[in-house]
């Protein structure tokens, strides 16, 4: 009787070990999932970070190319005006030095 007792006390301890032994792993593999979960939430936030200053950084690059475009067309610009504007001014002196001629004659 008492052997039989010494032999239920050991199974149940054997059982309750081996529940233990179960609970232990998977709470260790919760808490594995749970720290995987963290990294990638952490790499999700630090990418969509990383996004956000590439896209202010390739904002103002885009501003800065504007302005670069709009001073190149600017210079384009004042090029074509100060050519005609000198070639006008070749005419009036033409035509002013003629008009000097014709009136001294």
């Amino acid at each position: 009787m008492m052997q039989n007792k010494i032999n239920q006390y050991e199974s149940m301890s054997k059982l309750q070990s081996k529940k233990s032994f179960r609970r232990d792993i998977r709470f260790k593999s919760i808490q594995e999932e749970k720290n995987q979960c963290q990294e990638i939430h952490y790499s999700i936030t630090t990418a969509i970070q990383y996004i956000y200053i590439w896209n202010r950084q390739i904002q103002r690059l885009f501003c800065v190319y504007k302005q670069i475009q709009a001073l190149q067309f600017k210079m384009k610009l004042d090029s074509i005006l100060n050519q005609e504007r000198s070639s006008q001014n070749r005419i009036y002196s033409y035509y002013g030095s003629q008009m000097m001629i014709e009136s001294d004659l």
